[in-house]
C-alpha cells in the first residue's frame, strides 16, 4: 500500500504523516531541518617513542627439561667473543639411564679462574688495517697457486716423458709368450684361457714345482696338501781308496696347493661346452702349452668340475679364515667390554664436556646506544644465548686437536689434559692402560669385513652340501669305510672315483666345518649384545656409526692425547 503525501510541504516518516499541526497539538514539537549528530570524539595520541634509539634483542632458547632428572648443566658467560668446539651434540632421544651422559657431573669440575684463563687463550682477535680513506677493512690473505700449478704441471710433463720411454722399451722387448713356453712350431694353445692368465697359471705350476697332471690329481682328488720328493747329493770321500763318490739322498717335503692357482680357475674357467668337447677328443698334451694341459687333466670331471675347485678353496682356506674371524671376535668382545667398565672414560669425557661448554659459551658484545640527544652513550650486551650441551659424540673427541688457541702452540687436547691432573692427578694420564685391547681390536676387527667373511662362509658351506647330496653323499662318520681313493700314478678318469674322493673328503669336511660355524655365530651374537650395550652407554648411532670406527676414534685420540706436553713431561 502506497501512502500519498497530500501536503508537499510534510514529510513522510516511518509510514505515517508527520504535520506541523500534529506536534504542535502534542506539545513535542522539534526542529527536523536544522538538527545535525555530533561527530565522535578522536582516538587518544600514541605513547611517545623511548628515548633510545636502538633497543637490542637478546634471543634466548627455551630450555627442554633434562631427563631423568639429570641436574641442570652449567651455563658460562664471556665478555667477548670465541673460538668454539666442533662438537655435534649428543641427541637427547638416545640416552637412556645407564648412558655415561645422564651419569657424569662435569659442574665442579672446572674452576673460575681456569674458565677466565681459557676465554683469554680462545679469545678471537679481529685484526683490522686502516684504509686509504680512513675506514676500517678486514686483513684477508690471498693464496696464489700459480707456482703450485707450475710445479704440478712439470711433473705431469716428466710422468708423461717417462711413460713414453717406458711403453717404447716395453714394445721393443715385447714378445709373445703364454705359460713358460713360446708360441712356436713345437708348441700349440687350444686358447682355452687368454694368453696373461694362462701365463700366471704357468707361472704359479712353475712356483710349486709341479707337473699339470700332478696337480689335476690333487683337484680331483681334493688333497689339500702335496708331498714331493726332493733329491740331495751328498759328497763322500774315501780316504782310503782316494776316490770320491756321490751318493743321492731323497727327501719327503709336504706343501700346501697354491690357493693363487684355484682363484685363478675359478675366475677363468673355460665354458661347460668346451670342457665337454675336450673331454670326449683325446689330444696329444705334450705338444700344448702348460695351462692348457691342465684343462685336459681335468676335463674328465665334465660338470662336476666347477664343485671340485670351489671345495678346493673352501678346503684351503677354511681353517685360517675361521682363525682370523675367532680372534678377531675375541678381542672386539673384550675391547668393549673394557670401554663399558673403564673407570677413566667417565673422567675423560666429563672434563671434555666442561670444556666444551666454557668455550660454547654466550658472548656478550658491547654495542654503543644513543638517545636522541646524542648525549649519553653506553654499552648494551647482546648476542644469542646457547645452552650448555648434555652431551656429545665419541667421534668428535679426536676433532678436539682442530682448536687452537691464540698462540697456536696449545689445542684443547692440551687443557683437557691439564683439567684432568687437576681433578683427578698425574695418574689420569694413564687412561689408555684401561683398554689394553684397544690397539688390537683396531688392528684386527673390520666390521663390513668380518660380516663379509661370515656370508661367505655360510655360503660356502651351504654350497658343499648342496653338491654333496648332489651326488648322494651324506657327512662323512668316523665308523664309515675307506673305499675311496688308491694313490696311483696313473691319472683318475672315472668319475665314479672322483665322486668316490669327494664324498669321502668333504663329508668329513662338513662335520668340522658346521662345528665351527655354531662357534662362530656364538661368537658374533657375543659381539653384538655387548656392542649394543656400548652404544647405550656412549649413546652411539649403531646403524652409523660401527665398533671399528669407535676402536679407530679411541686410538687416534689416545695418540693426541699422549703427544701433550703434560704427558711427555709425566712420562720422562
Amino acid at each position: 500500500m502506497v501512502l500519498e503525501n497530500p501536503d508537499p510541504q510534510t514529510p513522510i516518516r516511518g509510514h505515517t504523516v508527520d504535520s506541523r499541526s500534529n506536534l504542535a497539538k502534542s506539545g513535542q514539537f522539534e526542529q527536523t531541518a536544522d538538527f545535525k549528530v555530533p561527530p565522535p570524539p578522536p582516538p587518544p595520541p600514541p605513547p611517545p617513542l623511548p628515548t633510545l634509539a636502538y633497543i637490542p634483542v637478546i634471543f634466548s632458547v627455551a630450555e627442554s627439561p633434562m631427563p631423568y632428572n639429570m641436574k641442570p648443566k652449567r651455563t658460562f658467560t664471556a665478555p667477548y667473543r670465541l673460538k668454539k668446539a666442533c662438537v655435534s651434540p649428543v641427541n637427547k632421544a638416545r640416552l637412556e639411564e645407564t648412558s655415561i651422559w645422564v651419569q657424569i657431573d662435569e659442574s665442579q669440575l672446572i674452576s673460575e679462574s681456569f674458565v677466565k684463563r681459557l676465554h683469554r687463550r680462545f679469545r678471537i682477535k679481529e685484526n683490522r688495517r686502516m684504509a686509504a680513506d680512513g675506514a676500517e677493512s678486514a686483513v684477508t690473505s690471498i693464496f696464489s697457486s700459480s707456482g703450485l700449478e707450475r710445479y704440478l704441471d712439470k711433473m705431469k710433463l716428466k710422468s708423461d716423458a717417462e711413460g713414453c720411454l717406458i711403453t717404447n722399451k716395453s714394445s721393443a722387448l715385447s714378445f709373445n709368450r703364454a705359460g713358460s713356453k713360446r708360441f712356436g712350431s713345437q708348441c700349440h694353445t687350444l686358447d682355452l684361457m687368454p694368453s696373461k692368465i694362462a701365463q700366471s697359471v704357468a707361472i704359479a705350476m712353475a712356483s710349486a714345482h709341479l707337473e699339470p697332471v700332478r696337480l689335476a690329481q690333487c683337484i680331483i682328488e681334493l688333497q689339500t696338501e702335496i708331498a714331493s720328493s726332493k733329491v740331495k747329493s751328498v759328497l763322500s770321500n774315501s780316504l782310503s781308496v782316494g776316490t770320491s763318490e756321490a751318493q743321492c739322498e731323497s727327501e719327503q717335503h709336504i706343501q700346501r696347493f697354491p690357493e693363487t692357482l684355484i682363484e685363478t680357475l675359478i675366475s677363468n674357467l673355460p665354458p661347460l661346452e668346451r670342457m665337454l668337447k675336450l673331454s670326449d677328443c683325446p689330444l696329444d698334451h705334450s705338444a700344448l702349452i702348460e695351462s692348457d694341459q691342465l684343462m685336459c687333466h681335468l676335463a674328465p670331471l665334465r660338470h662336476r668340475l666347477p664343485a671340485h675347485l670351489n671345495a678346493m678353496r673352501t678346503l684351503l682356506c677354511f681353517n685360517t679364515t675361521t682363525e682370523q674371524l675367532k680372534l678377531a671376535l675375541r678381542t672386539c668382545c673384550t675391547c668393549l667390554s673394557e670401554i663399558k667398565h673403564a673407570q677413566s672414560i667417565p673422567h675423560l669425557l666429563s672434563c671434555a664436556l666442561a670444556l666444551v661448554n666454557a668455550l660454547n659459551a654466550t658472548g656478550r658484545v658491547p654495542v654503543k646506544v644513543a638517545n636522541q640527544a646524542n648525549e649519553d652513550v653506553h654499552p648494551v650486551d647482546q648476542g644469542y644465548k646457547r645452552r650448555p650441551l648434555v652431551g656429545f659424540q665419541v667421534r668428535n673427541l679426536v676433532r678436539l686437536v682442530d682448536t687452537k688457541d691464540s698462540t697456536n702452540e696449545r689445542t684443547l687436547v692440551d687443557y683437557l689434559a691439564e683439567l684432568m691432573e687437576l681433578n683427578f692427578g698425574k695418574s689420569a694420564h694413564q687412561w689408555h692402560k684401561e683398554l689394553s685391547h684397544l690397539e688390537a681390536a683396531y688392528r684386527l676387527f673390520n666390521t663390513k669385513q668380518v660380516d663379509e667373511q661370515l656370508v661367505e662362509l655360510r655360503r660356502d658351506i651351504a654350497r658343499l652340501e648342496l653338491d654333496l647330496r648332489g651326488i648322494g653323499g651324506l657327512i662323512y662318520s668316523e665308523t664309515e669305510v675307506e673305499s675311496g681313493v688308491q694313490q696311483s700314478n696313473r691319472m683318475l678318469v672315472d668319475t665314479s672315483k672322483a665322486n668316490s674322493a669327494f664324498r669321502q673328503v668333504v663329508g668329513k669336511f662338513l662335520g668340522h666345518a658346521l662345528y665351527e660355524q655354531r662357534l662362530l655365530n656364538q661368537w658374533h651374537e657375543i659381539f653384538t649384545e655387548r656392542f649394543s650395550e656400548v652404544a647405550t652407554y656412549l649413546a652411539l648411532d649403531q646403524s652409523q656409526y660401527t665398533a671399528d670406527q669407535l676402536f679407530s676414534d679411541l686410538c687416534k685420540f689416545r695418540e693426541l692425547y699422549q703427544q701433550t706436553s703434560l704427558c711427555k713431561l709425566g712420562g720422562e
